[in-house]
């Protein structure tokens, strides 16, 4: 009896093998669109260091840490912005954080720049390009 359940077993297993065989294989999912590079020309404060990023075909977040004060830091992107051709269109703030909404031609820039410590802030550069648009690809060469 039990040499016939072993064969039974191996019977069944055969089975399953050659049920696969007919199947197609999966066609493999498209990969992403190319992912845009709207903030790579935004100037970065001095010894960031990159938290976090993210992106679609037309809008790019990138998140920094730096062990800079929040007013230095906020000061830099009032000063810097206007300097290479950004107009800030909104500016709000309080002792803690600090949002910033720009644009340059068919780029919109948000600049959240958060208070993390005395000697300690955060702060995340979010771009996005107007419909009909796509901003430069990253092409994975860096």
């Amino acid at each position: 009896m039990r040499h016939a359940n072993l064969a039974a077993l191996a019977l069944a297993l055969l089975a399953l093998g050659a049920c696969g065989r007919d199947r197609v294989p999966a066609t493999p999912p498209p990969p992403p669109p190319a992912r845009a590079q709207v903030v790579r020309d935004v100037p970065k404060v001095a010894r960031s260091v990159l938290v976090d990023t993210t992106g679609a075909a037309d809008a790019e977040q990138v998140r920094y840490s730096v062990s800079a004060p929040f007013d230095s830091v906020t000061a830099f992107y009032r000063t810097t912005l206007p300097a290479q051709g950004w107009m800030i269109m909104g500016d709000q703030s309080d002792s803690a954080q600090l949002d910033l909404y720009a644009q340059r031609g068919d780029t919109a820039l948000w600049v959240h720049v958060g208070k993390v410590s005395a000697t300690a802030t955060e702060y995340r550069l979010i771009g996005s390009v107007s419909k009909g648009r796509r901003a430069p690809a990253d092409t994975g060469r860096h």
